[in-house]
């Protein structure tokens, strides 16, 4: 961002104006004509004739070089200081097998739960937030962290199969709580976000809940999904063909799991629906940000200056030169 210490000065750049003003309105139009007027017209100039006005631009080129100059441009450089409180959340993403269904237009559950994962990670600015995976078993694939830019190219990079088949809800609970902890946030959430119900591990879903509900965290839970029977991709011998999957969500077991962790149960079953709940999580879950913006200048004013120098001695050399008799 450019600015100028002194802008009022630019003001003096009318002087060069006024001076080809009056320049062009001095000259004078020959009163006597000898012969033919028009063949003298025709007649070859000199380079040197072709010039005589080069000093006197060079001139007012360097009077308005100097003239910027004074003005003290400037760059700006602006930087901004974050402070929050803070939340810290882990996210626990579910990449089972159903989440292939594609019944979230255009594309699959999964990449539009990524896409809705990655833009709410970017908008907690001051957030610590970690990334747990779970499908046969669950994961921690990134710890609490504030490099946001670290968990969405962890998200992006989530695919189903990744773990195996199966669903287990419970372990991501207690690989999520065990992540939160002992972080020191003003708040501790953990979002879930499943498509499917627990069939896998070794911890029950609603007791992982009501720990991390003693531990004064919160639970959201979020499933995902349309109502009835849905189309996956299933590759076979023959190539991939859709297969009908019946809706696996166990609703009645998430709204426990809400409950005992202290939070709230959301069923999104298009695309649209899982971004506005995310959203009002987003709104559920404020933080307090303070931002101080301080400027750093830098003078830009030597170059124009040694610009304008140079164009002057310029000018001087030819009308004291090759120019002299015609300047």
């Amino acid at each position: 961002m450019m600015s100028l210490g002194a802008p009022w000065l630019l003001l003096l750049l009318l002087l060069p104006v006024g001076v080809i003003a009056l320049h062009w309105r001095g000259k004078r139009r020959p009163t006597l004509i000898v012969g033919d007027a028009r063949a003298f017209e025709k007649l070859p100039g000199t380079v040197r004739r072709s010039l005589h006005r080069l000093p006197m631009i060079l001139r007012l080129l360097a009077i308005a070089a100097l003239i910027i100059a004074a003005a003290r441009p400037m760059s700006a450089k602006v930087t901004e200081r974050i402070t929050s409180r803070g939340i810290d959340i882990v996210i626990a993403l579910d990449v089972s097998g159903s989440m292939r269904a594609v019944d979230f237009k255009p594309r699959d559950r999964l990449h539009v739960a990524k896409q809705v994962t990655k833009k709410f990670i970017e908008g907690r600015i001051g957030d610590r937030i970690g990334l747990v995976l779970f499908a046969g078993k669950a994961v921690t694939q990134c710890p609490l962290t504030v490099d946001h830019e670290v968990v969405v190219q962890l998200v992006d990079q989530a695919q189903t199969g990744m773990l195996g088949d199966g669903t287990a809800i419970g372990m991501a609970l207690a690989s999520a709580a065990n992540r939160l902890r002992d972080a020191t946030g003003e708040s501790r959430v953990i979002v879930l976000l499943t498509d499917g119900a627990n069939n896998t591990g070794k911890i029950d879903p609603v007791t992982a809940a009501r720990l991390a509900g003693s531990l004064d965290m919160k639970v959201y839970a979020v499933g995902a999904g349309k109502r009835g029977r849905s189309e996956v991709p299933v590759k076979t011998a023959f190539g991939t063909r859709m297969v009908q999957i019946p809706d696996q969500l166990d609703e009645a077991a998430l709204k426990q799991v809400a409950e005992a962790g202290n939070g709230r149960y959301f069923r999104a079953t298009d695309a649209e629906g899982l971004a506005r709940v995310f959203a009002e999580i987003d709104r559920m879950e404020k933080t307090e940000v303070e931002r101080e913006k301080s400027t750093h200048y830098t003078d830009k004013f030597e170059p124009l200056l040694w610009l304008g120098l140079v164009l002057m001695l310029l000018e001087l050399a030819l009308a004291a030169g090759p120019l002299r008799k015609v300047a």
